[in-house]
C-alpha cells in the first residue's frame, strides 16, 4: 500500500511542531513563572529578584539602562502610576540554549501594555532578566 506524499508531509510537520513546542516550554526555568506572578501582582521587589546586574527598560520606546536597584525603583514608580489588575502570558520560549523570552499583556486600571521580557540563563540555571519593554496599547 502506497501512502500519499501529502499525508506523510502533514504527519511529519505535525510531529516536528509538537517536538519543538515541547522542547521550548519544557526547558524554561521555573523562574519564568515567578516573573509572570510578579507582574500580575505589580511587585517591583519580587520582579527585581530575577534582574541581571544591568537591565534595559523601555517604557513606550523610551529606553534606558539601569542597575538592578535602579530598575526596581523605575518599575516601582511604573506600578504606582499603572497599578496592576493582571498579567497574562501570551507566549514564552527560547531563542537559543541560554536565552529566553516572555511576551504578555500587563493590565492596569485603564491601560494595557504589551510586555516583552528577555532573559538569559546563568551558569547555575537561574533566569536573569536583562531587558523589559512595555508598549502601551
Amino acid at each position: 500500500m502506497k501512502i500519499p506524499s501529502v499525508l506523510i508531509l502533514i504527519i511529519t510537520t505535525g510531529l516536528v511542531n509538537l517536538c519543538l513546542s515541547e522542547v521550548s516550554h519544557a526547558q524554561l526555568p521555573n523562574e519564568a513563572g515567578g516573573v509572570s506572578v510578579a507582574l500580575n501582582e505589580g511587585s517591583s521587589k519580587a520582579l527585581a529578584k530575577y534582574f541581571d546586574e544591568m537591565v534595559e527598560i523601555s517604557l513606550n520606546n523610551n529606553k534606558k539602562d539601569f542597575s538592578k536597584s535602579q530598575a526596581e525603583m523605575v518599575l516601582r514608580d511604573f506600578f504606582k502610576t499603572y497599578p496592576a489588575t493582571g498579567f497574562e502570558t501570551v507566549q514564552e520560549g527560547r531563542t537559543s540554549e541560554n536565552l529566553l523570552y516572555i511576551i504578555g499583556i500587563y493590565c492596569a486600571k485603564d491601560d494595557k501594555f504589551r510586555v516583552l521580557i528577555r532573559g538569559k540563563i546563568d551558569d547555575e540555571g537561574h533566569l536573569m532578566v536583562y531587558r523589559m519593554d512595555f508598549i502601551k496599547e
